[in-house]
């Protein structure tokens, strides 16, 4: 809401909370739904099948989703009605260098700045983890990102 306002553009933009599996939200309500990385917990075909309804003829869905299976998630979207524009996937680099790599420094300034006490350690404890699995398993770190448009 507040970059929506300072770019002029509160009267344009409106934020919701909502389920993303059941937004009980009308049909058609959306030019463009941009979902980063949440399709994941609902499953890439529930989710199509539970978003597009709420596109507007010749609106957008942009997705990033894990680079499991790329041709089949490509059938999927042609089977669920939706034009696929283009994909594009996202190297282990991007994770490391673009994502984890300024939660890593954050993570040493804040340790810098409030020491590196037990209660401090456990705040940065699960990132941590995360930036381990990165390390440790970049191949699981592949995603991919699809752009689709409701005819």
């Amino acid at each position: 809401k507040k970059k929506a306002q300072k770019a002029g553009l509160s009267g344009r933009i409106e934020v919701l909370e909502r389920s993303m599996e059941n937004p009980c939200l009308p049909d058609e309500s959306f030019d463009i739904i941009w979902a980063e990385g949440s399709i994941a917990f609902m499953g890439f075909e529930n989710g199509l099948d539970k978003w597009k309804p709420l596109l507007r003829p010749g609106g957008f869905m942009a997705v990033h989703d894990d680079a499991g299976d790329v041709e089949a998630k490509k059938k999927v979207i042609a089977g669920c009605g939706l034009k696929l524009l283009g994909y594009f996937e996202l190297s282990t680099d991007v994770w490391r260098d673009e994502y984890y790599g300024p939660i890593k420094n954050r993570i040493e300034q804040l340790k810098a700045e409030y020491g590196e006490g037990p209660e401090v350690l456990k705040v940065f404890e699960q990132e941590q983890k995360e930036i381990d699995m990165l390390e440790n398993n970049p191949a699981r770190f592949r995603s991919v990102f699809f752009v689709m448009q409701k005819p």
